[in-house]
């Protein structure tokens, strides 16, 4: 029987799985062999049942023993009622020290977006806890980051990979400690393995975890007084959300199908406090650009100094357009170089596309068409089909897509089938004769904020 310190630790992961409406649901739990995720697939399998539960572990092959702790995972697994897999990643060459934690992240998170969708799972849950939290914390405080960043690891989030539709992320542990989890495992009799690499002060978290460890209490970075103040940005955080979300909603407009925002003028009516307009515009900006997180703080300043200007700026992967007679204040993705977004092509009938990072392109035939299709940014279009992309932009006008500068609209796809243009801007290129026997869809990638 589990103690009462397990028992409240599963209560308290059965709340997180109700709030993030995730109660019956089927979810993927990344599990690597140490304490922190054999715990979390203990509890997790207990709140929401084992049947709703498939393991992976993700073997970065980085270790003589890495097999072995995956076939150990599996065993674990199996005591549960879990199922498993192992992913085990393949390098062909291998990165340096300073970029091989972020890699192995990224790839790591990859695979387990690759399964969470091959086996129709809800959502994909991590280990993390208090402990991580106070280092991810100590670690954006030496970055100098702002209110966001001090406010640490959210709840839930979505995984930083290319994917439709966006997997999401939760964290159901950030509010336990490693000594909880720990003895969650000790009570459920499971044993787990400790990997050498994160005693590896040679990579930046490691080392902040051993000085987080080592403080005394009451010293500047013991956990307990960096959770604090951490929990302090997360309320200032939340505040700051509301504010914007409700300035979304009233002033900015979002035209997904060419995945830029439209502005209120003048934007000095409701941007008057820094806090909310710089988050505002971060938020702005990481939609149009396609980024995972906001521009650094001097580019988001940057974008808002301009917002009252008279002249366009490109930074940080946008492009802002201030206000004229002929069109309002726009905030695009910035036009890419000649060839800078590659030409997508010899995709089938019925696939779907995730584009630039952006943009969601599907193309579906009626009727028992038989054809490729592809996907190539405005600009080299019209590089490429002068006469019918020219035409086809005067033609749209402002029904589909407002009376944007071309500027603004250059990285917008445009779909072509057998090599040939056929869809732009919202609309079907006139001519292209293949109207009746095609089913378009182009569409941000991501909801726009607020919505």
């Amino acid at each position: 029987m589990a103690s009462t310190e397990t028992e409240k630790v599963i209560s308290h992961v059965r709340r997180v799985l109700h709030r993030q409406r995730l109660t019956n649901k089927r979810l993927l739990l990344a599990v690597s062999g140490g304490a922190d995720s054999l715990a979390l697939a203990y509890v997790v399998s207990r709140a929401a049942g084992a049947h709703n539960c498939h393991a992976v572990t993700v073997d970065h092959g980085f270790r003589a023993s890495s097999h072995d702790e995956a076939m150990h995972v599996r065993r674990c697994m199996g005591a549960l009622g879990v199922g498993h897999e192992t992913r085990r990643l393949e390098w062909a060459r291998m990165p340096g020290a300073a970029r091989l934690e972020e890699e192995a992240r990224m790839r790591r998170y990859a695979a387990l977006a690759e399964a969470s969708r091959r086996h129709g799972l809800r959502a994909v849950l991590t280990g993390h806890h208090s402990g991580d939290q106070a280092e991810t914390f100590l670690l954006r405080f030496l970055r100098h980051s702002g209110v966001y960043g001090l406010a640490g690891m959210r709840e839930a989030s979505e995984l930083p990979v290319d994917s439709i539709p966006a997997v999401p992320l939760v964290r159901p542990l950030l509010g336990v400690s490693k000594q909880a989890l720990v003895r969650v495992c000790r009570d459920a009799g499971i044993s787990w393995r400790e990997d050498a690499s994160n005693s590896d002060v040679r990579f930046r978290r490691n080392a902040l975890r051993k000085a987080i460890s080592e403080a005394p209490r009451g010293s500047a970075i013991h956990a307990a007084g960096l959770l604090r103040v951490c929990q302090a940005m997360q309320v200032h955080r939340e505040a700051v959300d509301r504010g914007v979300e409700g300035l979304l909603r009233r002033h900015v407009r979002f035209d997904q199908a060419v995945g830029v925002a439209v502005l209120d003028s003048p934007v000095d009516a409701y941007l008057g406090n820094a806090a909310l307009a710089e988050r505002l515009v971060g938020r702005l900006a990481a939609w149009v650009s396609g980024s995972e997180h906001p521009p650094e703080l001097a580019h988001v300043r940057q974008l808002l100094r301009a917002l009252s200007g008279a002249r366009p700026l490109a930074t940080a992967g946008c492009l802002l357009l201030p206000a004229t007679a002929r069109h309002p204040l726009v905030l695009a993705r910035q036009p890419p170089r000649h060839a800078e977004l590659p030409a997508v092509e010899g995709l089938p009938l019925g696939a779907v596309q995730l584009w630039d990072r952006r943009m969601r392109v599907e193309v579906r035939a009626a009727g028992g068409l038989a054809a490729t299709w592809g996907v190539v940014a405005f600009a080299d279009a019209l590089a490429r089909w002068p006469k019918e992309m020219a035409g086809h932009r005067r033609g749209v006008g402002e029904h589909a897509c407002g009376p944007y500068a071309p500027a603004a609209l250059a990285a917008a796809p445009v779909v072509c089938v057998d090599g040939r243009p056929v869809f732009a801007l919202g609309r079907w290129i006139d001519g292209c004769g293949l109207a009746r026997g095609l089913e378009i869809t182009v569409r941000a990638a991501r909801t726009p904020p607020a919505h």
